[in-house]
């Protein structure tokens, strides 16, 4: 029972830590193109 567990909150925060990777990537892809945007705007 406490060995399931432990690999369920293991999945889950590996599970998490996949979102909020993932949401940084996006958030780099998102910086770097605003920042060629405004970098070809000037």
């Amino acid at each position: 029972m406490l060995i399931s567990s432990t690999v369920a909150g293991l999945a889950g925060s590996g599970a998490s830590a996949v979102v909020v990777l993932n949401g940084a990537r996006r958030a780099a892809t998102l910086h770097g193109v605003v920042r060629a945007g405004r970098a070809r705007s000037e």
